[in-house]
């Protein structure tokens, strides 16, 4: 038996489901799942920004806008068994089949509250809930010890922090974690989903979560703040509302149908690759990253709609580009508003957008043919052409170039106002010996 600290609470009467025991792989499976692009196979070199590498089942790193974007993959090993029955009742390593309220913080040397029922409530009441962030253990657990797949969780009012992480879901629906704060936790995802939904809700200053990771689990987020590297596998159907993401970052992998929108992200760079196919960012704020969203590989294209995106770096970047980018404002990025350097061939708009002042103070950053990435639009390949419409942009006091487009890589739409556009014409030869023609840009400004 795992040592156990009790604590004082009130306890609702509730009855428990039977209890049948079994056990459950997790030592391996953390390393295999987390961050998983895959569960049948994963990046040989995939990492979470920031986090450790693992061996099998994890996100692939977002692809940096000067390298290959995708490594080659690898079959992960077989997911292991772990974990006997706990004792029932209230308090550390132990199975709770009653809502509780706390009166006191609970401290654990081991594992924490274990889940073993539906329609639990823990109101943590202000208190906190601690324990050690060596080794392998759980905060607060469900469906990682019983047969029973437990549904309808609530968690609120309260602080979690240590422990390798501090809330594990299992095939556990109707999840809701309400005005918690956690943090501490391992280098995973301190809070991690797999095969459940999760919705975490309350107030910006209340509801303050730092790492979670979603596998094959939707993800719904309403008036909270966000910090820390975040990651979501399989993750349909997401949604991020009115929230503040701040400090970290966020990698979208195979995740169809999600939204984030009414949000401020503030140092917190997005990425969405991996065939994820349909998402729709609108009416947020993207301001002081490095590279603030990036956008490849999918079928259907990821929508940018009425964003601001200002003060960053590069705020949308391409690697194998696939996107709707319209009517956004991009002001005052240093490098560039749009940089895209490789794209998908399907259809894709970048239309209506407003640049001011982009490309003032660029790093040093280089197309795969060696040009200087500065100004409001940059597309970094040539003799190419790709189903990129460029339509109805305006440029004000641009640094560098407005749109460099060279010759064959993109449509041009028409209506693009503003100054200069690249690269500058020149004269090539015929092949054959034939005459001298003139190679324009793809896109030409009025």
């Amino acid at each position: 038996m795992r040592p156990h600290h009790e604590i004082r609470a009130k306890a609702s009467p509730r009855s428990a489901r039977p209890a049948g025991w079994r056990t459950r792989g997790f030592l391996a499976f953390l390393l295999v799942a987390l961050l998983g692009m895959t569960l049948g196979q994963v990046p040989a070199n995939a990492a979470t920004p920031g986090g450790d590498a693992t061996d099998g089942g994890t996100a692939v790193a977002p692809p940096d806008p000067r390298t290959e974007p995708l490594p080659p993959m690898v079959p992960l090993p077989p997911r292991p068994t772990r974990l006997a029955p706990p004792p029932v009742g209230f308090g550390c390593g132990m199975l709770l089949v009653t809502s509780v309220k706390l009166e006191e913080d609970l401290v654990c040397t081991g594992d924490g509250i274990i889940i073993g029922a539906n329609d639990i409530t823990i109101d943590l009441n202000g208190h906190t809930i601690s324990g050690p962030s060596e080794g392998i253990n759980f905060g607060i657990s469900s469906g990682l010890h019983t047969p029973e797949n437990w549904s309808n969780t609530v968690i609120r009012d309260g602080r979690i922090e240590g422990f390798k992480y501090q809330i594990y879901l299992e095939q556990a629906t109707g999840t809701r974690l309400v005005n918690l704060t956690n943090s501490g936790g391992g280098s995973y995802g301190s809070i991690y989903a797999f095969h459940s939904d999760l919705t975490i809700t309350g107030s910006r200053s209340r509801c303050q979560i730092e790492r979670t990771y979603m596998l094959d689990s939707p993800l719904t987020v309403d008036h909270c703040t966000l910090h820390g590297s975040h990651g979501m596998t399989r993750g349909n159907n997401f949604s991020i509302s009115s929230t503040k993401l701040i400090d970290g970052g966020l990698v979208v992998g195979q995740s169809d149908n999600g939204v984030i929108t009414k949000s401020v992200l503030d140092d917190f760079s997005v990425s969405v690759y991996a065939y994820s196919n349909g998402n729709r960012f609108h009416d947020n704020v993207f301001k002081n990253s490095d590279n603030a969203l990036g956008l490849g590989d999918a079928a259907r294209p990821t929508v940018v709609e009425n964003n601001t995106f200002k003060d960053n770096s590069i705020a949308i970047y391409g690697s194998w580009f696939t996107g709707i980018v319209k009517n956004n404002e991009f002001i005052h990025n240093r490098t560039a508003g749009i940089y895209i350097f490789k794209a998908h061939p399907v259809a894709s708009q970048i239309t209506g957008n407003t640049f001011v002042r982009n490309g003032a103070d660029p790093e040093s950053v280089t197309d795969p043919n060696g040009n200087t990435v500065r100004g409001d639009i940059h597309i970094g390949w040539q003799d190419d052409p790709q189903p990129i419409t460029l339509s109805g942009n305006s440029g004000k006091r641009t640094n560098g170039w407005f749109i460099w487009a060279p010759h064959d890589s993109v449509i041009d739409g028409g209506g693009n106002h503003g100054a200069p556009c690249g690269p500058a014409p020149y004269d090539r030869p015929t092949p054959g010996g034939g005459p001298t023609v003139t190679i324009n840009p793809a896109v030409t400004c009025s």
